[in-house]
């Protein structure tokens, strides 16, 4: 699956024009406006996001941190459609930092390699650790084939069970 990330303006200029099966990731700040999007017949749906490009808030401030329960959107977005795709869009008005750390999160779930986007882009690291610890702490397995087996955890001395298929634990 191929991975775009883009600024406002370039979304609102070519969000019509994509060819592709292709959801989108909108990110925009308290403070400005949501992408104005036309109409594309490939774009499956869209997730409108809203949070600022800051890693802890400072006091009076009003910036809105990033948090667990928008990376769970944002996963269960991607969860929803990610067989149905050949593209994931992921947008916010400079197409640096947000677009970026989501893409890259997205990305290491997906290929277990982030490189090629921290390349190119500068990944907001607080957002793109939130929807690692996110995914990672989640009580459930993403494979859906629940092939659960028992595995002895050395570090805590106890039998745990994980999905031998994506390896993570399960609760």
């Amino acid at each position: 699956m191929e991975i775009k990330i883009l600024n406002q303006n370039e979304i609102e200029k070519q969000s019509h024009l994509i060819k592709k099966s292709h959801i989108l990731i909108s990110v925009y700040s308290p403070s400005g406006k949501k992408a104005k999007l036309r109409k594309n017949p490939h774009r499956l749906s869209t997730l409108f996001v809203v949070f600022s490009d800051i890693d802890k808030l400072v006091n009076y401030s009003k910036d809105i941190l990033f948090t667990e329960l928008m990376a769970r959107e944002i996963l269960n977005f991607f969860e929803k459609f990610k067989d149905n795709i050949e593209m994931l869009i992921i947008n916010c008005e400079s197409g640096i930092s947000r677009s970026a750390a989501i893409g890259a999160a997205l990305m290491y779930i997906m290929e277990k390699d982030d490189k090629e986007i921290f390349k190119k882009y500068i990944p907001n690291r607080f957002v793109y650790r939130t929807i690692l610890n996110e995914y990672y702490s989640n009580k459930y397995c993403k494979c859906k084939k629940n092939d659960e087996k028992l595995y002895f955890d050395s570090d805590k001395i106890k039998l745990i069970k994980r999905c031998s298929i994506c390896k993570r634990n399960i609760k």
